[in-house]
């Protein structure tokens, strides 16, 4: 049985894609100046795919990145607890499409929690932050 931490990003965390490449987050000075008319009609699309955390907006500011990298570096008698390169993973993080109900980001929470229980995880911290 080991620990394990799945990671839930809070309102914005995550990244979202249409066809012609990140819409969410923009870059950083549409973070400035805001979206334009046609970026906005894109973020609002209904059919954007999920990508990752919204680990930095524009390369420059972090917003999870800190935060993952943190959970990587903590031990517990020199030995690593979170990690998701390992085998099986001990850090999950479950991006979802913030836009939408909360039962979404539930649908793809619970095969997460499944699939981690099925490689004997014993002890579940899930945690979400406000992106701001």
């Amino acid at each position: 049985m080991r620990d394990v931490l799945v990671f839930v990003p809070g309102l914005l965390g995550s990244e979202l894609y249409d066809s012609q490449g990140k819409v969410w987050p923009g870059s950083s000075s549409a973070g400035v100046f805001g979206f334009d008319d046609e970026h906005f009609r894109r973020l609002l699309a209904p059919s954007l795919r999920v990508g990752g955390l919204v680990e930095t907006v524009g390369g420059i500011v972090g917003v999870y990145r800190r935060w993952l990298r943190a959970f990587r570096a903590l031990t517990y008698y020199n030995r690593q607890l979170f990690s998701d390169s390992s085998n099986p993973p001990s850090l999950y993080t479950v991006p979802a499409d913030w836009r939408l109900a909360l039962d979404s980001a539930a649908d793809k929470l619970a095969p997460v929690i499944r699939k981690a229980r099925s490689s004997g995880a014993k002890m579940f911290t899930s945690i979400s932050l406000p992106t701001a």
